[in-house]
């Protein structure tokens, strides 16, 4: 039996910690992680009280061999994505300690924890889109500059008109798909 990576050391530590303490309403498929420590399987309930109380969520984890100095990809599979303004509907979970704000010192349990706190703490279910033009619609003067791209699913890019110059204008390509950019002016136009 080959030795085990620094990765694989710190995946097998988090899944027995995750398996003997999860956080409330977490659970780990242990026997499908165990057998690939690359790909963990994560279900979820949403907490009772919330808007999301009795649905059952199951989140996938993908983890690089540079884990944990990379942020594992995680996203929402089955049926039942939820509908909320930071999760996009191919699963895809907008949320900086899985890109800009990760650290080594977070872990799978931690992301757990942040997840389910995201989700509680929703006060409407909305999606990512319909939250993109309500904001659009409702405070243009308000609009900055954001691109968020997922795989197979892009928001088209928002700029700010500042006195007329358009800075930062660009259009959301990925996998052949592309969604034309907004700018907002201060005065509520949308223009292409």
């Amino acid at each position: 039996m080959a030795a085990m990576s620094p990765s694989e050391r710190r995946l097998q530590k988090e899944l027995m910690s995750l398996m003997k303490e999860p956080p409330p309403g977490v659970t780990v498929d242990g026997e499908q992680a165990s057998q690939n420590l690359t790909l963990w399987t994560v279900h979820m309930e949403g907490v009772p009280g919330t808007l999301y109380e009795g649905e059952k969520f199951v989140l996938q984890f993908k983890f690089t061999n540079k884990y944990p100095f990379d942020s594992p990809e995680v996203t929402f599979i089955g049926s039942n994505i939820p509908v909320h303004p930071h999760v996009y509907s191919n699963g895809h979970i907008c949320l900086s300690i899985l890109t800009d704000d990760w650290s080594p010192a977070l872990s799978v349990q931690s992301v757990c924890l942040s997840i389910v706190s995201m989700l509680s703490s929703c006060k409407e279910k909305v999606s990512v889109a319909t939250s993109l033009l309500q904001t659009i619609d409702n405070r243009p003067a308000d609009c900055s500059y954001s691109i968020a791209v997922r795989r197979r699913s892009v928001l088209p890019a928002v700029c700010r008109d500042d006195g007329g110059n358009h800075r930062q204008y660009r259009s959301a390509v990925w996998e052949r798909s592309v969604l034309p950019a907004v700018c907002c002016d201060n005065g509520g136009i949308h223009r292409q």
